[in-house]
C-alpha cells in the first residue's frame, strides 16, 4: 500500500521577524511537501532529506545579485539561526474537510455556552 505523507514546513517567529524587516516575507511562508510512504521500502524522501533540499533551496534565495545591507543583514541572521531556528516541521498523513471542523467548532461553542452557562462560570 503506497499512501501519501505531507510535511509542512513552518517559519518560526524569529524567521518571521527577520524577513519582514528585510521586506522578505514571501521567503517566509508556510509550505506543504508530500512524499509517499510504503509498508515494506517506507518513506520515499526520508524528512532529513526533505529538510536537507528545502534548506538548500531556502538559503540559495538568500543570494541577491547587487544586494543591499538589509539583505546582507537577512541572509546573515538567517544562516545564524540555522535550519531548526528558522523552520519547524511537522508530518501529517493529511487532513479532514473544513466543513467537518467548521461543524464540530459549533458544536463546541453551543456545548460550553450551554455548560458555562449552567454552572454561572464566564
Amino acid at each position: 500500500m503506497r499512501l501519501p505523507v505531507h510535511f509542512i514546513f513552518n517559519p518560526s517567529v524569529a524567521l518571521t521577524e527577520a524577513a519582514s524587516q528585510a521586506n522578505e516575507s514571501r521567503l517566509a511562508e508556510a509550505s506543504v511537501w508530500t512524499t509517499h510512504v510504503t509498508d515494506r521500502a517506507g518513506l520515499e524522501h526520508p524528512q532529513k532529506q526533505l529538510q536537507d533540499a528545502f534548506w538548500a533551496h531556502f538559503r540559495a534565495h538568500l543570494v541577491y545579485d547587487g544586494e543591499t545591507e538589509i539583505q546582507r543583514e537577512f541572509r546573515s541572521r538567517c544562516l545564524q539561526l540555522g535550519f531548526a531556528g528558522c523552520w519547524s516541521v511537522v508530518e501529517t498523513m493529511g487532513g479532514g474537510p473544513a466543513e467537518d471542523l467548521v461543524d464540530s467548532g459549533r458544536e463546541a461553542i453551543a456545548f460550553l455556552e450551554g455548560r458555562l452557562s449552567s454552572t454561572g462560570a464566564a
